[in-house]
């Protein structure tokens, strides 16, 4: 329906509805179908004016729109530091799933317990971000997490390459990193 084959959806939506056991009076007609899905279709007035969509086409106008991400006025404002972010934040989540392995490579007893600690401490994190988004912004609020983060990062790093570790930095240090992350 969304690509404007009305009449197949509403074959199919019957045929579901009798597969489900539905035995009302009524199976749905095509214009309670194009009553309800037709403000979604973009595409019903191209093709009714005559024009054809095909795949290419499609893949053609999804490579423009990834073409526009790269162009001079956006890829250093936008793209760039939006990938750095992403890849950032995919580094935190990597970092979330070894913790257990940190921990036990630094010489922790119960890492099971600190793991639940690491877990936990991203609940308080969150309801911050939500609190001071509108207040802070959004900008800001992630400039400060990711670099809240960052420093977090150093912290229980340092912690850990020091020939005597100190178990309680490195585990308030990621704590900290898994609230800001």
């Amino acid at each position: 329906a969304l690509h404007g084959r009305y009449d197949e959806a509403t074959i199919v939506a019957n045929d579901i509805g009798r597969s489900m056991g539905y035995r009302g009076m009524n199976a749905l007609t095509v214009e309670e179908i194009r009553d309800h899905y037709g403000h979604y279709n973009t595409a019903e007035s191209w093709i009714n004016s005559g024009h054809t969509t095909t795949q290419s086409s499609s893949d053609k106008r999804a490579m423009r729109k990834i073409g526009d991400l790269y162009r001079k006025e956006l890829v250093w404002t936008v793209t760039i530091p939006l990938q750095i972010v992403w890849f950032s934040m995919s580094f935190g989540s990597g970092l979330c799933t070894w913790i257990t392995k940190l921990f036990e490579e630094i010489g922790l007893t119960n890492i099971y317990l600190q793991s639940l600690y690491f877990a936990m401490a991203n609940i308080p994190g969150n309801l911050s971000a939500c609190f001071l988004v509108d207040t802070v912004g959004r900008k800001a609020l992630l400039f400060g997490s990711m670099t809240s983060a960052a420093l977090s990062l150093g912290l229980a790093a340092h912690g850990a390459s020091e020939p005597e570790t100190r178990q309680l930095q490195v585990i308030l240090s990621a704590c900290a990193f898994h609230s800001f992350l």
